[in-house]
């Protein structure tokens, strides 16, 4: 019997029976055709989710109107010839017992004219915010034609065969323009007081809702907070959801931040599990007395979560986003028992948001397969007897694939543990959630009858006599010291990470992103930090959500970063001599502690050894090139598959 019992009760929306309380919100793919029509790969990849037990599932945003698409390869409905692609999306989601709800919306001031073909549609012009080039603000013809588009979208969403359709008053798009007092400056009938600014809003539901029937359910989404000065507050949202409500909404679906604070919206791990639930509560007061639900997204990635929530009564029912991307059957993992098969979600946003931002196919650091679920792996005819040198994510992510394929896989490692460098990354604040994919990858290599050898370092005459068919060298990296610190007692990152005392002034001479968190991981200790990088910027190498909380938190704890520096020798006393841009040089103050967190370097010296011994091998994660997490496991993946 699963320990979930509220998330896993049936709830009622509208008469809607959904068969649990998880939530899949919309998130962007690039998965639609070019000019927003659902494709195959689309359609396989809601349906993964359905299949893993997902109740109710949005796919991303769709265009109501042409001039409103926002992104590359966006979704749309502005047409009637999108519905029998929309009919084949709602029914991969059907077909195995989700309800299939769609999200109507409209980029407004953040419309993407080269995708849009036209203006950007502004509620007001923002001096010093709002684009100058391909915008306009709207009129009153203007906005009665969008409300209008908002409800043929919704009349199109029914005959399509969706359950539900939202309308995305969240995160800074059209409506949510028109909401915020930051955004809506007009002093016409569209902005102002607070009914003025409710009006658009108010249109298109009532439009729907004639348009629709009075057994048809419909979702809001807002945002609790947009963290801007004069922006939307949880108060504010409060009343913003009470009206809705009252103007035939169902269901407010809680979300946060705007465009302007997107890291509130995908936050990264420094903000706790379900952050986001008491401002939910704050929406939910004030609907009592009404029929009307309240789901809530923000970090909910575990069933212990997602069922506290439930069972304090901040919400009736829980978004679960990046968690589905990460494991699409972690719903059905959750009420059967399987927690250790569940792939966690780092909350890093590598894949995800990092692939959207490039204008790629969304993908995940820690599930490979995203958006190849219309290609499911199979067994393979001959299996063949693999060796793979390197247990951290990448290895350890070759071996699983190829034993879940039907290989014979030995994985060996050097160290007494499993994860290689994983563990390290592991330690700055906030950064435990890797400890996770460790914790689960370790099961899984077990499950799948993957053979361990740990605390044993291997040659190539050891590795001829296994005779396997197929090496993998997954050997890692090691830590760049560079030449002016060989004869100083400067200190890693990695051995500061693990515990090594340090003075209490401590000079990081490394400003990526494994100086910075060591940075911030010494000043939460009470330390006086400074760091040194010759970029000119602080962890440009770092996700931008994470970099952007990381980067106020090294402000707080008054860490003094200096760019544009390049050290250039270090004396026996320890005195950092550099060298500025305008190559002017000085000796910096004296340090009680250096930190060496300038890099790393690719482990090759048993890729060396096989090649001069002529064994074939290949080579995957840091010991091609030092990189982050998502790199080390789709190398691992790509590789098993093409054993």
């Amino acid at each position: 019997m699963t320990p979930f019992i509220e998330l896993f009760t049936p709830v009622s929306i509208r008469g809607m029976t959904v068969k649990n309380r998880v939530v899949m919100p919309s998130m962007l793919t690039h998965m639609a055709s070019v000019n927003g029509e659902v494709t195959d790969r689309l359609a396989a990849y809601y349906a993964e989710r359905a299949k893993g037990g997902a109740g109710l599932i949005f796919p991303e945003a769709t265009a109501v109107d042409d001039s409103g698409l926002s992104y590359f390869r966006g979704l749309s409905i502005a047409h009637d010839r999108y519905v029998p692609g929309l009919k084949k999306l709602a029914r991969a989601i059907h077909e195995h017992g989700s309800r299939a709800g769609i999200q109507l919306g409209h980029g407004g001031r953040y419309a993407q004219p080269e995708f849009s073909r036209s203006a950007r549609r502004l509620v007001s012009y923002l001096p010093g915010i709002s684009p100058e080039e391909d915008a306009r603000v709207m009129d009153k013809e203007e906005i009665e034609r969008l409300a209008g588009c908002f409800v043929q979208a919704a009349e199109r969403a029914a005959q399509a065969g969706f359950d539900m359709v939202e309308i995305h008053g969240a995160h800074g798009y059209l409506i949510g323009s028109f909401l915020s007092p930051f955004t809506n400056r007009r002093t016409d009938e569209w902005g102002g007081s607070f009914e003025n600014r409710m009006r658009f809003a108010e249109v298109v539901i009532r439009g729907i809702r004639r348009r629709l029937g009075p057994d048809f359910p419909l979702s809001f989404r807002l945002s609790s907070d947009e963290f801007l000065p004069g922006g939307i507050t949880v108060d504010l949202a409060a009343k913003i959801a009470a009206y809705v409500v009252h103007c035939g909404v169902d269901l407010v679906h809680v979300s946060a931040g705007m465009i302007d604070t997107n890291r509130f919206t995908g936050p990264p791990p420094v903000l706790p599990m379900g952050w986001n639930a008491d401002n939910a509560a704050v929406i939910r007061k004030a609907l009592e007395g009404t029929n009307a639900l309240v789901t809530v997204a923000g970090r909910i990635h575990d069933g212990d979560t997602a069922e506290r929530i439930l069972r304090e009564g901040k919400a009736d029912l829980v978004s679960i986003g990046r968690a589905l991307i990460a494991d699409p059957w972690l719903p059905h993992k959750l009420e059967t028992g399987q927690l250790k098969k569940i792939t966690p979600c780092l909350s890093c946003n590598e894949g995800c948001v990092g692939s959207i931002g490039k204008n790629r196919p969304l993908s995940c650091a820690v599930n490979p397969r995203v958006g190849f679920e219309q290609r499911p792996a199979r067994h393979v005819e001959n299996a063949r007897k693999v060796v793979i040198v390197g247990a951290g994510v990448a290895g350890m992510e070759a071996a699983l694939t190829a034993a879940r394929l039907g290989h014979a896989i030995t994985l060996l490692e050097k160290d007494s543990r499993l994860g290689g460098l994983v563990n390290i990354a592991a330690l700055p604040p906030h950064k435990d959630i890797f400890l996770r994919l460790i914790d689960h990858m370790s099961h899984e290599l077990v499950e799948n009858g993957v053979k361990l050898v740990l605390g044993n370092a291997v040659s190539a005459a050891d590795l001829k006599a296994m005779a396997p068919d197929v090496i993998i060298v997954a050997t890692g990296s090691r830590p760049v010291i560079p030449g002016f610190l060989k004869n100083s007692s400067a200190m890693t990152a990695a051995d500061v990470l693990s515990g090594c005392p340090t003075g209490q002034k401590t000079l990081v001479l490394g400003g990526g992103l494994v100086g910075a968190e060591t940075a911030e991981f010494l000043a939460a200790q009470g330390k006086e930090v400074a760091v040194l990088e010759m970029r000119d910027e602080i962890a440009p190498d770092m996700q931008g959500r994470a970099r952007a909380f990381l980067m106020e938190e090294l402000s707080a704890r008054h860490v003094k970063l200096m760019t544009g520096l390049e050290v250039r020798s270090v004396d026996g006393n320890g005195v950092v001599i550099v060298k500025d841009r305008y190559g002017n040089e000085y000796p910096l103050p004296r340090y009680d502690t250096l930190v060496a967190a300038m890099g790393y370097r690719s482990e090759q010296s048993l890729c060396a050894e096989l090649t001069r011994e002529g064994m074939r091998f290949v080579a995957i994660g840091d010991c091609v090139k030092a990189d982050k997490i998502m790199a080390a496991v789709h190398q691992g993946y790509h590789a098993a598959k093409a054993i």
